[in-house]
C-alpha cells in the first residue's frame, strides 16, 4: 500500500488548527448569558468563538483589532436573529445546505477519529510527530484488514485517463466494472472517474502523469471511505466535538442563506438622489491640491544654483530668463499643466506661490522651478465623480436597509439584553486581545532578534 500521504496531511493540520474546535469547549465552563433571542441565550461562548475565527484569520499578519464590547454584544444578536429567520424560512432543508453539512460531518469525523489515534503519543517525547504519523499509517492500513478490501489492480493499471479516444472516455465514465470491494461496498470504475473529473479541472487527456495521478485519486478514495466506515462504527458522527462544529456551520450558512435572501432588493438611484448624496457629502469628492510652475533649464548643476539663490532673492524668473547667458533653452521644460505636490516631489505644506525647491536632475541637465498659481481642493464636478457618488449612495442604500430589516426582524423577536452584559463582552475581550498584542510583541522581538 502506497504512504497515506494525504490523510497524513490531514492529521498535522487538524493538530495544528485543534484550538479553533477546543476553544469554545474549554470557554463553555466559564459561560456566561449576555443576552436572549427568542429560546436561545447567547452567552461569553459565543464572543470566544467569534474572537477565534478572527485569530485564525489574523495569524501571519501581526496585528490586533480592538473591539467595541456594543458592537460585538449587537452583532451577536443580529446573527442570532438572522439564524432564526432562515430557519423559519426552511432554509436548513435547502439542498446545496443538506450536503455541505453532510460533508461536513463526514470529514470532521474522519479527522477527530485520527486526531484521537493520534494523541495517544504524547507531545512531550522525542520526535512524537513522526510517531504519530506512523501510527496513523499503521492505523489505516489495519482497516484494509478489518474490511477484507479487495482490488482489482489490473483492472486499476488499465484505466486510460490520458486517452483522447471517445469510447475509453465514456467506458470510464459510465463503466459498472468493480475496482474494489469491502465490507458490503463496491467501488466501481465509474465512482473513480466521477472523483477525478472533479479533482481534476483541467483533466488528465495525454498527461504524462496520468497514472500515477490515477492511482493517488483512487488510494485517496478508498481510504476515504474506510475512514467513513470506521467513523461511523465508532460513533464519531455523534462525538460532541462533531456535533458542535457541524451545528455552528448549518447555523451559519442558514444565517448566511437568509441575509442574501433578505438584500434581494433593487438599488437603481435616481439622477435626483444622486445630486443629493453629493451634494451632502462633498468633503468625499474633493479634487487634489494642484500647482502649476514655471521652469528653466540649465547645463550645469552650479549654474541652477546660482539661479536659484537669484530667484530666492527676490528676482523675477521669467525676467531673469530672458537676461542669464548660461541658460541652456529659454523654452520651460516642465509643461504649463497642473501638478499634485507629490508629482513633483514637493510637500504639501509646500505648495505655496513663490516656493523654489532645490534645482532637478532631468536628463540633459538641470531645471529651477518655483510655484506660480496654486488650486486649492474644491468638489470635483459630479459628472467626473459618478461612479464613486454611486457607490457611496449604494452602501449607504444597503446599510439603511439592513438596518431596517434587523428592526423588524427584532420587532418580531423577543429580544433581551441581560444586566452586565457588555461589562462580560468586554472582560473577554481585553483578555482575547491583551494576548493578542502580547504574541504580536513576541513576534516582533523575535523578529529583531534575528
Amino acid at each position: 500500500m502506497k504512504s497515506a500521504r494525504w490523510i497524513l496531511f490531514t492529521v498535522v493540520f487538524s493538530l495544528g488548527i485543534g484550538a479553533l474546535a477546543a476553544g469554545p469547549a474549554l470557554a463553555s465552563r466559564e459561560a456566561q448569558p449576555l443576552a436572549r433571542v427568542g429560546d436561545f441565550t447567547i452567552t461569553t461562548d459565543e464572543v470566544r468563538i467569534e474572537l477565534a475565527i478572527m485569530e485564525k484569520a489574523r495569524q501571519g499578519r501581526g496585528n490586533v483589532q480592538i473591539l467595541r464590547s456594543d458592537q460585538v454584544l449587537r452583532r451577536l444578536v443580529e446573527n442570532e436573529l438572522l439564524a432564526q429567520e432562515g430557519y423559519r424560512m426552511g432554509l436548513a432543508d435547502d439542498p446545496q445546505i443538506v450536503n455541505q453539512i453532510k460533508n461536513a460531518r463526514r470529514q470532521k469525523s474522519m479527522t477527530t477519529m485520527l486526531d484521537s489515534v493520534a494523541w495517544t503519543i504524547p507531545d512531550d517525547i522525542p520526535d512524537y510527530m513522526e510517531k504519530r504519523k506512523a501510527l496513523v499509517k499503521d492505523f489505516v492500513k489495519g482497516l484494509y484488514t478489518k474490511y477484507d478490501v479487495q482490488v482489482d489492480s489490473t483492472l486499476l493499471k488499465s484505466l486510460d485517463y490520458a486517452s483522447g479516444d471517445s469510447q475509453v472516455q465514456e467506458y470510464l465514465r459510465s463503466s459498472d466494472d468493480v475496482l474494489a470491494t469491502f465490507a458490503e461496498s463496491k467501488l466501481r470504475v465509474r465512482n473513480l472517474s466521477r472523483v477525478i473529473a472533479f479533482e481534476e479541472f483541467h483533466g488528465m487527456l495525454d498527461d504524462p502523469r496520468a497514472p500515477t495521478k490515477r492511482d493517488d485519486h483512487f488510494q485517496k478514495y478508498l481510504e476515504e471511505a474506510l475512514l467513513w466506515l470506521e467513523a461511523q462504527d465508532r460513533g464519531f458522527p455523534q462525538h460532541e466535538k462533531v456535533r458542535n462544529l457541524t451545528e455552528k456551520m448549518e447555523k451559519d450558512l442558514v444565517k448566511e442563506r437568509a441575509l442574501g435572501i433578505l438584500l434581494e432588493v433593487e438599488f437603481e438611484p435616481t439622477p435626483k438622489e444622486l445630486q443629493e448624496y453629493y451634494e451632502s457629502h462633498l468633503d468625499e469628492f474633493m479634487g487634489p491640491l494642484q500647482l502649476k510652475m514655471d521652469s528653466v533649464r540649465f547645463n550645469d548643476e552650479q549654474s541652477a544654483l546660482d539661479f536659484r539663490k537669484r530667484v530666492l532673492a527676490g528676482g523675477e524668473l521669467d525676467w531673469l530668463r530672458r537676461n542669464d547667458p548660461k541658460l541652456a533653452d529659454t523654452t520651460p521644460p516642465f509643461p504649463d499643466e497642473w501638478f499634485e505636490p507629490h508629482k513633483m516631489g514637493l510637500e504639501v505644506e509646500d505648495a505655496r506661490q513663490g516656493y523654489c525647491p532645490e534645482p532637478y536632475g532631468v536628463p540633459g541637465g538641470w531645471v529651477v522651478a518655483q510655484i506660480t498659481e496654486v488650486r486649492e481642493p474644491a468638489p470635483l464636478p459630479l459628472e467626473q465623480c459618478k461612479g464613486k457618488v454611486r457607490e457611496g449612495l449604494r452602501r449607504q442604500f444597503f446599510q439603511d436597509y439592513m438596518k431596517m430589516v434587523m428592526e423588524r426582524l427584532a420587532e418580531g423577536s423577543d429580544v433581551e439584553y441581560l444586566p452586565g452584559a457588555e461589562e462580560r463582552v468586554q472582560a473577554v475581550l481585553d483578555e482575547v486581545t491583551n494576548r493578542w498584542r502580547t504574541e504580536a510583541q513576541a513576534n516582533a522581538a523575535g523578529k529583531d532578534n534575528r
